[in-house]
């Protein structure tokens, strides 16, 4: 079976650095990794904590049972043990 493999059509700026052009290596990549990334991770922990304590403080608040009143089953009976007389 054959297979065909579709050559990827180079950009104009990849054209012009396949003229001879050097890229770094910083250049190449897409983005910087370093304080902006370590800002959005520490941003979004942050929010979801503050999701989740709004989350908890809202179910407290509608739990029937928070006025501290608990209600207990009475403890089921004991059977009677048979008795020996006849």
């Amino acid at each position: 079976m054959a297979k065909y493999i579709e050559e990827p059509t180079l950009s104009p700026r990849a054209d012009k650095a396949a003229g001879g052009e050097k890229i770094t290596r910083n250049r190449a990549r897409q983005g910087l990794l370093g304080k902006p990334v370590l800002a959005v991770l520490i941003g979004g922990l942050l929010l979801a904590v503050v999701a989740w304590t709004a989350a908890e403080i809202w179910g407290e608040s509608i739990d029937p049972q928070a006025g501290g009143t608990t209600q207990t089953a009475p403890a089921p009976s004991q059977p009677q043990a048979p008795t020996a007389n006849p």
